[in-house]
């Protein structure tokens, strides 16, 4: 079952669910430390034997599977706001690339904003960065300066690209100025634009110039107040600050740092995995079509697929939990074409760069300078001959170096 975490769900999961939430994170960690881990590495060792390549290939997709379809994962997906162009699951070999230590998991909502303060001698010590044993009797309070729904109220006008922006920084910059026991400068102009007087710390219809800023900023809080309000981010059931909600985004920062462990020491492992999973998954189609006389140019539908004509749900599988859909779409057809480009190269008897340089006994390299000499471009020692280029090709390496004999 796919769990969608969006805005709507978060505002009414519960304690209950959070700590349920918490366990499926678990769960994935310990997928990924006790079994995808060892997976990978038989993986490694297996995978040029023959006989038990398909043995390290099922047990490694099976755990990538259980990992992508868990609703822990689903959870750190989305608290990790991580998406796809396309409407499509989102895999642990799909996160691994772009995964690192600056991402981190967010809510739909701010918390509140608050600041422990503590005596004045405490105070005057912490004036010095360092590490400090600080008693508790120097506590004087933990001071919440703004709410959750207030923070995020002001989080917004700070970060907005209008005016209550202007008039946020506006209004900090006084009560900055004010503490620093600095003046407010008012700079006015004349009606064009020529600057006619400077005052200190002026009035403003009869207030100081902090009061009239602060009345603006007023009317711009209660406009975002009410779009925030209406908007209904904030959880019903448990409250925003709750520290459960800071146990649940610890608990995906350490799923995170499972997933960069794998990326740090199996990321080209399961590079090379995905890709032969894919070419694998495009052969069992190709075969499919085939089989059934169909058009082996075009991929099929997930419902032709699944039609009572064909059943073939373990093929969907594959798909979905390989390459998705949207992959076989794109890059199925070009897989074909090229495979096809490459039969017919070797029905009809073309030679590659390696099987001249073997018939000469001379390295793949020196037939490809040969060849770039005399204007024939190759790009490496796969690449296949026309039997003109072939006849040029053999002719030279046979003028320029007499003692190559080929061999018969």
């Amino acid at each position: 079952m796919t769990i969608k975490l969006d805005k709507e769900i978060l505002i009414n999961l519960d304690t209950q669910t959070i700590k349920s939430a918490i366990k499926d994170l678990d769960f994935c960690i310990e997928m990924i430390r006790e079994n995808l881990v060892s997976d990978i590495e038989i993986y490694q060792e297996l995978k040029n034997l023959k006989g038990k390549k398909q043995f390290a290939v099922k047990n490694l997709a099976r755990t990538l599977s259980i990992i992508n379809q868990s609703p822990g994962w689903i959870y750190f997906i989305n608290l990790f706001s991580i998406t796809k162009e396309k409407p499509e699951d989102i895999t642990i070999t799909d996160v691994l690339p772009i995964l690192n230590e600056s991402h981190l998991p967010t809510l739909p909502w701010t918390n509140s904003q608050y600041c422990f303060l503590f005596d004045n001698p405490t105070e005057e010590v912490l004036l010095n960065p360092g590490e400090y044993q600080l008693k508790h009797e120097n506590l004087i309070g933990k001071v919440i300066g703004l709410d959750f729904e207030n923070n995020e109220i002001a989080k917004r006008m700070s970060t907005g690209l209008n005016r209550e922006k202007h008039i946020y920084d506006l209004y900090l910059y006084i009560c900055l100025a004010e503490c620093f026991g600095l003046p407010v400068k008012l700079m006015e102009f004349s009606q064009d634009m020529k600057l006619k007087n400077i005052s200190d710390n002026p009035f403003i219809d009869g207030e100081p110039i902090k009061d009239y800023v602060k009345n603006i900023l007023n009317k711009h809080y209660k406009k975002t107040k009410k779009i925030v309000e209406s908007q209904k981010i904030f959880p019903e059931q448990i409250n925003p600050d709750d520290v459960l909600w800071e146990d649940l985004k610890n608990k995906s920062i350490e799923l995170r740092n499972e997933v960069l462990k794998i990326k740090n020491n199996y990321l080209e492992a399961i590079s090379g995995y995905k890709f032969e999973e894919k070419y694998s998954v495009f052969n069992d189609i190709w075969s499919f079509l085939i089989k059934n006389n169909l058009e082996e140019f075009v991929p099929p539908s997930i419902s032709l697929l699944q039609s009572e004509k064909y059943k073939e749900f373990g093929l969907v599988k594959k798909i979905s939990n390989g390459p998705s859909m949207s992959t076989v779409r794109e890059e199925y057809t070009p897989w074909v074409i090229n495979q096809k480009n490459s039969a017919a190269s070797v029905n009809m008897g073309l030679k590659s760069v390696s099987e001249i340089a073997k018939i000469f006994s001379i390295e793949s390299s020196t037939v490809l300078d040969i060849a770039k000499e005399i204007g024939i471009a190759l790009k490496d020692e796969n690449s296949i001959l026309s039997p003109t280029n072939e006849a040029i090709l053999a002719s030279r390496i046979k003028a320029t170096k007499p003692t190559y004999k080929p061999k018969i």
